[in-house]
């Protein structure tokens, strides 16, 4: 397994007298790989500048009491699976703007390594179409174990993004595609065994 280390950065930003926003990131450095290490920490950098310009430019010009006396803002990188030939990374979105409503993401990005080129699903497997079947068999089973209302019949038809594991593939949508906005990010895990003979690399 490659060796990936999570670089942190932690900032405590003033927006005005009364409120301040702590910032918190995580994002991988790749010590066989400076090209995406320099890719992933300038990601880290413009994030940053991004919620400084702001803290600076926008949020101290809204009206009094509006703020509140604390705001955060996170991204946060997770390692679902690294491999010598695949590494499959995912990152959290949390922000809290003290407006009317929080800002909830994920996103995802799978590398071919050792030459740390971006991978799309359907490099991944022999018969794309038969694994979206698959997905849609084992995510339509775990909805119907649920309680009723809880999902919106539209889901099929909603994009989806995946990550990799060691024991399955992550299905996932947006907050408020497939569930209600309170619900979360919702998540599925399709076991390695339910995508038998799809694969087109080694388990």
């Amino acid at each position: 397994m490659p060796d990936i280390l999570l670089r942190e950065m932690d900032r405590q930003l003033q927006v005005r007298e009364d409120c301040s926003l702590d910032l918190h990131l995580t994002y991988p450095c790749f010590p066989r790989n400076s090209a995406l290490s320099t890719h992933y920490r300038r990601e880290a950098e413009g994030y940053l500048a991004y919620i400084s310009r702001l803290c600076r430019d926008v949020l101290p010009g809204l009206p009094p009491g509006v703020l509140g006396k604390h705001l955060r803002a996170e991204r946060i990188c997770t390692v679902g699976w690294a491999r010598e030939d695949l590494i499959s990374l995912y990152f959290d979105r949390y922000e809290d703007m003290g407006l009317y409503h929080t800002a909830l993401g994920r996103r995802s990005d799978l590398w071919r390594m050792p030459e740390g080129r971006p991978v799309k699903m359907e490099e991944l497997f022999c018969d794309p179409a038969e694994v979206r079947r698959r997905i849609d068999v084992h995510i339509g089973r775990e909805m119907a174990a649920d309680p009723p209302g809880q999902w919106f019949g539209s889901w099929r038809k909603q994009p989806r993004w995946f990550f990799l594991t060691e024991r399955g593939m992550g299905i996932y949508f947006r907050p408020g595609d497939i569930a209600s906005g309170a619900a979360g990010i919702p998540a599925f895990l399709i076991p390695w065994a339910e995508l038998d003979g799809c694969l087109n690399f080694p388990l």
